[in-house]
């Protein structure tokens, strides 16, 4: 399904041998000593993969790669290895602009009389084909029912309604009459006679799992599930034999084990329930994990979509009021892209950054305009809940450009900063991707000269046939290189859309993203030509978010409190426009921040 690689490797001596030191290594290429992440909830070595490199235990789900992929290493416990130091049995080393991923088993001469097995995985990423907005995963722009969840905690939601998305957890249950009859065998501690603590290491407690969750899908009338949201889920260290956890060593100590693969065992067998649904077609399912700062894909691969960032709650306070300095572009790709990794993210904010906060980074429009051009930048969905009061309504400006230009729509395909060379920024530490829309492209694909057939469907909605005389020109559009599947499905689609597309102009929507303490005026050369919307002079630019400006106001009123009642206000900034003049680009810069420019023809 996913590409996970598990290895058993075994020691098998002659009679006696003595190994004195043993080491699993990767070599990675220059191309993916980009970034590291490094399975830390605080993110603190999450990042740039800097030549100091990174050391850890060795079942630290550590991940190596770029902007499209990478190398995520798994091994469930290091009771396997004879190590002076268990604290760095894994270790990221970095020569020659090329890291290595170094994993040591034994470094105390150990003698082998019997055969001795080390077992270890790695997956490489993303887990299923990248669509970048593509119709088959144009889904994932919205959340699929939301946040109204049956509550699982006590493994089967209540049979009183009809909510077709379950809230999973993997972690804890309620302490149930049926959880008191298995509780030795489910707990994730031998020791914890009171906590509804649980391990997926146990086979009855997955099986059990398993099985309400698909008699509700299939014998309870009326209470079947299209979507998933799994919350305080996943793997956590366990020694509880009883459980099928923990290691027995040489000398007889038990060492912790992290049950990645039952984990995995139990989220395939939920992500085949989910789509098991004979009301629903299985891509219209919402499978999503709200989990933050340590993306494990050995078990998250079977979800379409991550809610992550809570974990910055903790990191916003009064010695870092903002989220500039923690969150940058190299960062961002490690965490908070989830394209690279097997699915997009929404960066979860929880309105964490008070008014006050907000003041001390520059204001609501600096504060937000820095998050949301990272997320734009890297094709997020910039989120909107990162402020209260009337600061919230910040967000807006970006909102309504979006919806304005129908951002979101899957004609608009995305080319990241690290592939495009439609313009060269002039400074390190400036980025820019784009976004292309070219609904003319694919309405010649079906109705050019002899271009095939097309025929009304029975709904009224223009209909063209997979015999369309050239769909290899649809599959060029969204990527030659996805599955026969995905790209059948695209014809498909966009032969449904013709209508819609008819209507829809030709645009780029270029993101230029600045994360340097530099302002001033960018003068850029795009290739209009590569460009493709014509020559310069018979194009318009728009300044789509800043143009717009905010600030908070006082009313003059007050609540029940006493309070003085603020509101938010969006005002017109001429200052801030966008122009092109002489073959150049232009338009204004501010530091640690981004500008939309939406480009298309004048007519």
């Amino acid at each position: 399904y996913d590409g996970l690689v598990w290895n058993t490797v075994t020691i098998e001596p002659q009679g006696t041998a003595e190994i004195a030191f043993m080491e699993f290594s990767i070599p990675l290429t220059a191309a993916f000593t980009d970034v590291i992440n490094t399975d830390d909830y605080s993110l603190r070595d999450t990042g740039k993969l800097t030549k100091k490199g990174f050391q850890s235990i060795a079942m630290r789900t550590t991940w190596l790669g770029n902007g499209d992929g990478g190398l995520q290493w798994y091994c469930e416990t290091d009771g396997w290895f004879f190590l002076k130091d268990t604290s760095a049995a894994l270790k990221v080393t970095v020569e020659n602009g090329e890291a290595t991923l170094r994993v040591t088993m034994i470094d105390v001469p150990t003698t082998f009389t019997a055969p001795h097995e080390i077992q270890f995985g790695f997956n490489a990423t993303p887990v299923r084909p990248k669509t970048w907005r593509t119709p088959e995963h144009s889904r994932y722009r919205g959340i699929q029912g939301g946040m109204f969840w049956d509550n699982n905690h006590v493994f089967v939601p209540a049979p009183d309604n009809a909510w077709d998305g379950l809230y999973i957890t993997t972690q804890y249950t309620a302490v149930s009459d049926v959880f008191k009859l298995f509780a030795d065998e489910w707990r994730i501690s031998a020791a914890d006679r009171a906590s509804g603590a649980v391990t997926m290491a146990s086979d009855s407690l997955r099986d059990y799992f398993a099985w309400r969750h698909w008699r509700r899908q299939h014998e309870l009338r009326g209470r079947g599930f299209r979507h998933l949201y799994y919350d305080v889920a996943g793997t956590r260290p366990s020694a509880n034999p009883i459980a099928g956890t923990g290691y027995r060593k040489r000398d007889g100590t038990l060492a912790t084990t992290y049950p990645y693969l039952a984990e995995r065992e139990l989220t395939r067998r939920m992500y085949n329930i989910a789509l098991s649904n004979p009301a629903s077609h299985p891509r219209d399912s919402w499978i999503g994990y709200h989990k933050s700062g340590q993306p494990n894909m050995i078990f998250m691969g079977f979800a379409n979509a991550n809610w992550d960032a809570e974990n910055y709650n903790s990191a916003i306070n009064a010695n870092q009021p903002t989220y500039l300095g923690m969150v940058d572009p190299a960062r961002f790709r490690a965490q908070h892209m989830g394209h690279n990794l097997g699915w997009p993210i929404m960066f979860l904010g929880q309105a964490r950054i008070t008014p006050e906060f907000a003041a001390r980074g520059g204001g609501a429009e600096a504060v937000i305009d820095h998050l949301h051009g990272l997320e734009l930048l890297h094709d997020g969905h910039p989120h909107t809940w990162h402020f209260s009061g009337a600061n919230a309504l910040v967000v807006d400006r970006t909102m309504n450009a979006m919806e304005r230009h129908n951002f979101a729509h899957w004609v608009y395909q995305f080319t990241p900063y690290w592939k495009q060379q439609l313009v060269t920024l002039p400074r390190e530490g400036m980025y820019a991707s784009y976004y292309l829309a070219k609904p003319s492209e694919l309405v010649a694909a079906f109705e050019g000269k002899d271009h095939g057939k097309a025929k009304w469907n029975n709904s009224g909605t223009l209909m063209a046939t997979i015999e369309a005389r050239d769909p290899g020109k649809v599959a060029r559009y969204f990527g030659a290189e996805l599955p026969a599947g995905i790209q059948a499905y695209n014809v498909q689609r966009v032969g449904e859309s013709l209508c819609e597309l008819k209507q829809m102009p030709d645009k780029a929507i270029l993101i230029v993203y600045n994360d340097t303490a530099w302002e001033g005026e960018m003068r850029l050369k795009p290739d209009w030509a590569k460009l493709g919307l014509g020559a310069p002079e018979t194009l318009k630019v728009e300044n789509a978010v800043h143009s717009t400006g905010f600030r908070v106001e006082k009313t003059g009123e007050k609540d029940k409190d006493g309070k003085e009642i603020e509101k938010g206000v969006f005002f017109p900034r001429p200052e801030e426009i966008a122009k092109i003049e002489n073959g150049e680009l232009i338009f204004p810069m501010t530091k640690y921040n981004y500008r939309m420019i939406v480009i298309e023809q004048a007519k």
